[in-house]
């Protein structure tokens, strides 16, 4: 019985174990970028919810003032920041990140995220929301839609 590694099985057992060390390295590039989308994702998704909860809010704000549900929710595409009840015209901004970590429009440092509010009335009890949040990169845009009841 050999109690040695003869050469060739010596090389083997290396070129094998480069293979292995070189495929692993190989994969980490395309580890983080899959991480650097499931962020954007994430993030997308998350902003295009609060635009949904806002509107949600301006129609519920709308019947405790006992205003028509529809006040401030004209068809039309629009920006919106997070603690206000009001639209404002659609822009091609940026979002802005501020030093408390909020979304918003007026101060902070600029992120990649555009976030657009479509408003479609389609008849006077039911009105589509569509909020597409928009970045440069694979992943995007991500879009949410829904339907909005005169539900009073």
């Amino acid at each position: 019985m050999k109690k040695s590694f003869t050469l060739v099985e010596t090389i083997i057992a290396i070129t094998i174990f480069s293979i292995g060390v070189v495929g692993i390295f190989s994969s980490f590039p395309r580890v983080i970028e899959y991480f650097s989308q499931s962020r954007d994702r994430f993030i997308a998704s998350q902003l295009a919810q609060e635009g949904l909860e806002v509107v949600r809010n301006i129609r519920d704000s709308n019947y405790i003032q006992k205003n028509n549900w529809l006040t401030n929710l004209s068809n039309g595409d629009y920006i919106l920041q997070y603690n206000s009840t009001s639209l404002l015209p659609y822009q091609d901004i940026p979002l802005k990140i501020s030093s408390d970590n909020f979304y918003n429009y007026t101060d902070g440092n600029n992120t990649k995220f555009k976030r657009k509010i479509t408003i479609e009335n389609i008849n006077a009890a039911t009105t589509r929301i569509t909020v597409t949040v928009s970045w440069l990169g694979k992943g995007s845009p991500f879009v949410v839609r829904e339907i909005l009841y005169n539900w009073k």
